[in-house]
């Protein structure tokens, strides 16, 4: 379909682009959902470009799973990546804010992120206390106040529909907090 019409639907671009992902050849994803943008700017396109690199981040953690310093050597790309996805989903959730795949795409990825840096930290404990992790690593808790705040603007703009998604998310979003007290006391300190 995209050889047959190749600029007149982003669609069949979009679509081939997820295949491609899927597929886990990622140049040729993104080739193709920027052919999709090249069409029609519409969120979902971003949302797709946002997935891309989101796959390709959880295809390299889960290579480096079990490998804490290959793990550590690459987190840089790894952020970057992540990096990549959520301006693709910032674009999706300024383009459509009543739409909600560019929040929980994020927020799910952020919460992938903290804890897969959390499993190749040194500070990671058998009670899953990620008081002294989040206190002590800036980019995690940067993403925690990020997650937060995306889902706050989902509420802002969607006040007369609760989520059920997004209030799941929010929930989940708590165990990165660890004990109130000890996580007052650590910021403060």
């Amino acid at each position: 379909l995209t050889n047959e019409f190749p600029d007149e639907n982003a669609h069949f671009w979009g679509h081939f682009s997820r295949l491609y992902s899927i597929n886990r050849d990622f140049e040729n994803a993104l080739e193709t959902i920027e052919k999709a943008l090249e069409i029609d700017e519409d969120f979902i396109f971003y949302h797709i470009k946002g997935m891309c690199y989101r796959t390709e981040l959880y295809r390299l953690k889960d290579n480096f799973k079990g490998n804490k310093e290959e793990a550590k050597n690459n987190i840089e790309q790894m952020r970057s990546y992540f990096d990549k996805a959520s301006e693709a989903f910032e674009i999706a959730r300024e383009v459509a804010p009543q739409k909600e795949h560019g929040y929980i795409a994020f927020i799910q990825m952020a919460m992938q992120m903290i804890e897969f840096e959390y499993s190749i930290s040194t500070l990671k404990t058998q009670s899953k206390d990620y008081t002294p992790f989040i206190t002590t690593n800036s980019w995690c808790r940067n993403l925690l106040v990020q997650a937060n705040e995306v889902i706050n603007d989902y509420k802002d703009n969607n006040q007369e529909f609760e989520n059920p998604k997004i209030k799941e998310k929010q929930i989940q979003l708590l165990k990165f907090f660890g004990e109130k007290d000890k996580m007052i006391n650590a910021w403060n300190n």
